[in-house]
């Protein structure tokens, strides 16, 4: 009896202690009044991108004619963009809030132009272009009307005519009569010339000669041109009293018209080098007469396109690292290849034909490309050689290093807590590092296998300092103390402990993740984050750097 009823108890006692175990893991200790609790999953932590240009401003205006334009740039995460002015010429202005531009340019020419679009988070997105500045137009000048003259022959005088007495003369009454003969009449006699009918009387018809008016020719313009690419001229052509025979052009002004056509004025032309040309059109018409009238272009240069090999390359400290330095160039006139490998401004290779090259790197490194073209116009581009140090991983999915412990980065040394995401910002800058993103936070954690918790695909209660822990304080613990809660590419505590700030969110607010110490299962995933006030502090929140 005392077997069976012993037997019973037990049997009570175990079921009692399974429950209340089960109900302390699912019910995490409530978070103080002052700190958030609301989970997100990992669908509503999003990367902090740069903002994305949607106008960009016209590249082209006139000289002593105000230019009014509009510029803007979106931010991906609904945040507000500011623009900032770092270069352009002088009297160029450009409003920090509505991104409108006012400029009034005194003098033509090509100009450089770089604006920058800064969101909240202070991520940032480059334009840089060249603006041209076409000369201002010549006044009109007033053209001659047509002209219409007659010439009147002379007259010429008449012949003498002869007077018979009795019979009347053979001249009308008015044609001046310049001699008479007279056949023996009495000397006393007078004679008189009768009277002539008006029809029997010649008359002489002045002759006209015309006077044909010369064509008028405007050669149109000006007009604008990239080096190296053709542009279609067209000019306008009016004879009224000859036809046009022969449309020609003068491209370089040297007086030699490369260009000629019997039926157009329509023609193409292309300029190898920047800079303001005038060129003239001249019309020769059936008469011989040559009409001309000038116009003026203005050529740009295109900037080159360097192209880095993309975003980052893995290596190992020692490691030849092969370059492939590219460069497009619309006008295909690239005359120089250069590149830094250390990122300090000092271009310790160039090439004149290639910007293909291997270097051996012994430590972290962004290395820039630089093309230039023959007009002196240069691009640039950079590509990150990850070489990581003794205490940071190497992710190789995402090409990039991150802290191994969390920050101080310290086996054994306790994590630093209650700061502000700015701080947290500042202390990875000072390093040389950065603060890391959700999404290079959660690759971390996970490894290529997609794990849901960095040790595996199910929670075990003892692997990290969470709630539930036989072996944990229920506080924050020493950095490594918990020596298997670590992930597939040797990143500790990533589950519980402290939880870590990140780069990632939207306004006012910033991620953290994986939970901390008060957190089960559930709060402590790779992918659990809860976003927070930026700007405040935490009893509970580290973070980690990433480069």
């Amino acid at each position: 009896m005392n077997h069976r009823f012993f037997l019973i108890v037990s049997v009570i006692a175990v079921v009692l202690v399974s429950f209340c175990t089960k109900k302390a893991d699912r019910a995490p200790a409530p978070a103080p009044a002052q700190i958030p609790v609301v989970a997100k999953s990992k669908d509503t932590v999003s990367l902090i991108k740069p903002p994305e240009w949607t106008r960009a401003p016209v590249s082209r205006c006139t000289q002593n004619r105000r230019l009014v334009d509009t510029i803007s740039a979106h931010d991906p995460e609904n945040g507000i963009v500011t623009y900032e002015l770092i270069a352009a010429p002088q009297g160029y202005k450009l409003d920090q809030k509505t991104g409108v531009i006012t400029f009034t340019p005194r003098t033509s020419g090509v100009q450089d132009v770089h604006i920058r679009a800064v969101n909240a988070q202070g991520a940032a997105a480059d334009l840089q272009y060249q603006l041209t500045i076409a000369p201002a137009a010549a006044p009109a000048k007033k053209l001659p009307g047509k002209i219409t003259a007659a010439l009147r022959a002379p007259e010429p005088a008449p012949k003498a005519d002869t007077i018979v007495p009795g019979k009347p003369p053979t001249k009308s009454l008015d044609t001046p009569v310049v001699a008479a003969k007279i056949k023996q009449a009495p000397a006393a006699d007078t004679v008189r010339p009768a009277a002539v009918a008006p029809d029997t009387a010649k008359k002489i018809v002045p002759q006209e000669k015309k006077v044909t008016a010369p064509a008028t020719v405007k050669a149109g313009g000006p007009y604008l041109a990239r080096v190296g690419r053709p542009i279609t001229v067209e000019g306008a052509v009016h004879s009224p009293d000859s036809k046009v025979v022969e449309y020609a052009w003068d491209f370089n002004g040297d007086g030699v018209y490369e260009w000629k056509s019997a039926t157009t004025s329509r023609a193409q032309a292309a300029f190898k080098k920047s800079g303001a040309y005038t060129i003239k059109l001249k019309a020769t018409t059936a008469d011989g007469k040559e009409t001309v009238d000038s116009a003026q272009v203005t050529a740009g240069n295109t900037p080159p396109k360097a192209h880095a090999g993309g975003l980052a390359i893995v290596a190992n400290p020692g490691q030849k690292v092969k370059l492939n330095g590219i460069g497009t160039d619309p006008d295909s006139n690239i005359v120089k290849y250069e590149w830094d490998f250390n990122g300090d401004g000092v271009y310790e290779w160039a090439s004149a034909t290639t910007g293909v090259v291997s270097h051996v790197f012994k430590k972290y490194a962004v290395a820039v490309l630089r093309v230039t073209d023959a007009d002196g116009a240069a691009g640039t581009d950079s590509v990150r050689i990850v070489i990581c140090p003794d205490d940071m991983r190497t992710i190789p999915g995402g090409k990039f290093c991150i802290d191994t412990y969390e920050w101080p980065n310290k086996r054994g040394k306790m994590p630093l807590v209650n700061i502000t995401n700015a701080e947290a910002e500042q202390a990875c800058r000072t390093a040389g590092k950065r603060l890391c993103t959700a999404n290079e936070w959660i690759m971390a954690c996970q490894g290529k296998e997609q794990n849901v918790y960095p040790y595996g695909p199910e929670f075990e209660v003892d692997k990290c300092n969470t709630l539930g822990n036989k072996w944990s304080a229920k506080k924050l613990s020493e950095s490594g103390q918990f020596g298997e809660c670590v992930s597939p590419y040797g990143v500790h505590d990533m589950s519980g402990n402290a939880g870590e700030w990140t780069s990632s969110g939207e306004g006012s607010q910033r991620a953290i993740m994986g939970g901390s110490w008060e957190n089960g299962g559930r709060g402590s995933e790779c992918s659990a984050s809860i976003a927070v006030d930026k700007d405040r502090k935490y009893f509970y929140a580290g973070f980690r750097c990433c480069k």
